[in-house]
Order: C-alpha cells, then sequence, then structure tokens
C-alpha cells in the first residue's frame, strides 16, 4: 500500500456551474458567485477553507470564469488560486480529472462551490484511506430524509447508494471528497463524465469507497437556490454553528405573511442552519434572526 501524504494543503472547488434555476435572481453571475449579504458565496467558502489549513485552490471553471478570476486574482486571503477553465461542460466527472492535472499533492479535497458543510479538516485527514485506489467521502446523518439519495455505511466502508425516498434517519452524501491525485488514472473514462454516476457508483462495487460522518452543519445548493428563489435580498451565513435564537414556531408555523410562508419553505428542504434574513414583504422590511435546527 502507498505511504500516503495525509497533510491536505491543495482543494478543488467546482465553480462552473451556469445556476439555470436562478437565472432570475444571479442571471449576471456565476451561479458560486451569489452574494450572501454583501459577500459572493464562493468568497466565504475560500475564506473557510484557508481558516482550516488550505493553501491552494483550483477552481474548476467554466461559465461567465471571467467574473471570477478577476474577483480573486492569482491569491485571495493568503490562498494561492489557479483556474482551469472548461471550454465546454464536461461534467463533474471530467471537471475533476481536469483540475487534478494542476495539483501536486497526493491527496486532494473536492468540494461543490454552492455548498457549504462545516469539517474539520484534521479529522478528515486521519481517515485518509492507506491505498490510492480508495476515496473518502464527507456524510452527514440527517432526519427525516426524502429529498436526497442515502448512503449506507458499514465498518466505516460506503457499501451502497441508495435512491431518494423517506427515511426518518439516514446518510447523505455532503459533497466533500478526499482524493487520490491519480484515482481516474487507467479507469477508461472518456473525456466528459459524470462523477456521482459514472464513477461513484461504479467504484462502491469494488469497496473502494470510505466515509467519515460530521457532525458540521450542512447548507447545500438547494437552500442556497430556495433562499435567493423566495426574495431574500440579503442573507448572512454563520459558519460558528448552530444556535437557538428563536423559536422557529413562533416565525414558520403561521400560514398569514408572505415571510411565514417563505421560512416554511427554506424549512422544508434544510433543518439545520443559521441565516440572518432581510426580506422586503407588503413595504416592510423584515430583519430577524432564524435558527434551523435538527428536531
Amino acid at each position: 500500500m502507498a505511504n500516503l501524504n495525509k497533510n491536505i494543503k491543495e482543494a478543488i472547488i467546482l465553480a462552473g456551474g451556469k445556476g439555470t434555476r436562478l437565472q432570475s435572481v444571479v442571471s449576471n453571475v456565476p451561479k458560486p458567485m451569489a452574494l450572501i449579504g454583501e459577500k459572493p458565496f464562493l468568497m466565504l467558502l475560500l475564506q473557510y477553507l484557508q481558516s482550516q489549513g488550505i493553501e491552494k485552490v483550483v477552481l474548476s471553471v467554466g461559465y461567465m470564469y471571467e467574473i471570477i478570476q478577476e474577483t480573486f486574482g492569482e491569491s485571495f486571503n493568503g490562498l494561492s488560486i489557479s483556474y482551469s477553465i472548461e471550454s465546454e461542460p464536461l461534467g463533474t466527472g471530467g471537471a475533476i480529472a481536469k483540475a487534478m492535472t494542476m495539483v501536486e499533492s497526493q491527496s486532494v479535497l473536492v468540494l461543490n462551490g454552492d455548498s457549504f458543510i462545516k469539517i474539520d479538516l484534521e479529522e478528515i485527514e486521519r481517515k485518509i484511506p492507506t491505498s490510492k485506489n480508495h476515496s473518502l467521502l464527507v456524510l452527514k446523518e440527517m432526519n427525516n430524509v426524502s429529498r436526497y439519495g442515502s448512503v449506507v455505511l458499514k465498518d466505516e466502508v460506503i457499501t451502497a447508494f441508495e435512491e431518494k425516498q423517506f427515511k426518518e434517519k439516514a446518510l447523505i452524501n455532503a459533497g466533500v471528497y478526499v482524493l487520490n491525485k491519480d484515482i481516474f488514472k487507467d479507469k477508461n473514462l472518456p473525456e466528459k463524465f459524470s462523477f456521482e454516476k459514472d464513477f461513484l457508483e461504479k467504484e462502491v462495487e469494488k469497496g473502494n469507497l470510505r466515509g467519515i460522518i460530521t457532525n458540521g452543519y450542512l447548507l447545500d445548493k438547494k437552500l442556497a437556490s430556495k433562499l435567493l428563489e423566495s426574495g431574500v435580498s440579503e442573507a448572512q451565513i454563520t459558519f460558528d454553528g448552530p444556535k437557538v435564537v428563536h423559536d422557529k414556531r413562533r416565525y414558520c408555523n403561521k400560514k398569514t405573511s408572505s415571510f411565514d410562508r417563505m421560512l416554511k419553505n427554506i424549512i422544508d428542504i434544510q433543518d439545520e442552519m443559521i441565516v440572518k434574513i432581510r426580506v422586503n414583504t407588503d413595504r416592510r422590511n423584515i430583519d430577524d434572526m432564524c435558527t434551523f435546527i435538527d428536531e
């Protein structure tokens, strides 16, 4: 077995999304550049990675990539930034494979540019598989799962991916991975392929996937999309962890105001999050803290 370097210093962020469903609210920027408060979501993600000890980031970009490149340049917040530019969409797998040619470390953190999961990188490093053929997936336990596919984990080995269905409690793929830089070699994969369908689903059959469960809260692309679609003009993500600020029933069980309906829509897709929301409703500004907690 290979003696892999377990000190993760490089990350690949998939930031090429067009955000078709959000064109009415982010039509002038790529999806990862949608504003969360006064900052682009991607900026918050980069700041968090730097705080975790990441030193170099490869941004996999495509749609309107010039905006991202002009914003962050070759360095940002102490991070070295480089760009893997797709002239045409390569799929999630093709995008990762192309970006892998720009990294130097054997073990690389890979994550989406439009979602966030709080992680402990030191803990993840301790769980990096010793075999270069194995990949590590960050998993999150969720309650009342129906909107996600679930993951079956046994003795830290992922044994199956299951389709979306209601479960009172299940593990989900949080969209964060640790991959060996040579993981795609000798796999006979095309230039364009899906990381999830064409790679992960085949690797699970070979027993090559490992899982680590995080307690960190998840802000996924569905919640980020719902915030924008619901007319949120300002939202500030708090990365310090869930806190009970208000009883959410005070705001979210009513059926009268559009503000309450908006909050219920958000809770329907995400249980665990702190967001500061500023919304214009009936010519009134509503500014309050709402806590979405896993009950």
